[in-house]
């Protein structure tokens, strides 16, 4: 509760669910079965691991530099006490919401597009701003069908424009983000939901050019770029979060 003071209606609560790998662990207390997120990327490939899972949320002060911790808790599927990592969730959020008095904006990465989590959070009710899947179909605000994230997002018109730094392979790269939004709704749930669509690219250093896309859904309305960009200030922080920890 003291931490979740620095909480407001509009500040970002930071919500991840990671792995805490035990490599040589054999005898631990309700020891399970994890994927290690770090060597899976490392090695390109699936690796799984004994461990537990950890939720984390997170929030930040005035300076949007510092992460301060507010619901965090460590599980284990073979405890019992959650059965699957959806409860892990609902219970995260739930605890979120006590905490804060359903104040601030919870963001997330692709993780939580999924219908529970999406229901979950408008049962609180709590307000979001999540990464979406390509995938995933919409409607317009009259309840007609859009098409997929991806077939809306690469309609939009990009009216905004958006430049920050930030480390990649131990380099400080510049990125140009160009940003549209809409509103829409997603089958299932019954609030108004705004869609802001971002695409990246970054020079490297031997000149070549990535990019990329990046979907966020969100319950904040948005009526102008200002509004879309602080979104995706939001979702940004995520960055921070985990540069941090």
């Amino acid at each position: 509760n003291r931490q979740a003071r620095w909480v407001d209606a509009r500040t970002p609560v930071l919500v991840d669910l990671t792995d805490l790998s035990k490599r040589y662990a054999r005898k631990m207390e309700h020891l399970g079965w994890v994927r290690d997120a770090d060597e899976s990327a490392r090695q390109k490939t699936e690796v799984i691991r004994p461990g537990y899972w950890v939720f984390e949320s997170y929030t930040f002060g005035w300076d949007d530099q510092t992460p301060i911790p507010l619901v965090n808790f460590g599980y284990s599927l073979e405890e019992g006490t959650y059965l699957s990592e959806n409860e892990a969730l609902g219970a995260g959020f739930r605890s979120i919401h006590k905490a804060t008095g359903g104040m601030g904006v919870l963001v997330m990465d692709r993780r939580a597009d999924a219908d529970y989590v999406l229901q979950t959070l408008e049962g609180l009710p709590m307000a979001f701003a999540l990464r979406l899947r390509g995938d995933r179909i919409l409607k317009d605000s009259e309840g007609r069908r859009l098409g997929s994230v991806r077939e809306v997002a690469h309609g939009l018109r990009l009216e905004g424009t958006t430049r920050l730094h930030r480390q990649i392979r131990g380099k400080k790269r510049k990125i140009q983000i160009d940003f549209g939004w809409q509103e829409v709704r997603v089958p299932g749930l019954k609030g108004r939901h705004w869609l802001v669509a971002a695409h990246g690219r970054f020079e490297h250093i031997d000149k070549r050019e990535t990019e990329g896309w990046w979907y966020v859904l969100t319950t904040e309305p948005i009526r102008s770029a200002h509004e879309a960009e602080r979104v995706l200030k939001w979702y940004r922080l995520r960055w921070k979060a985990e540069e941090a920890i």
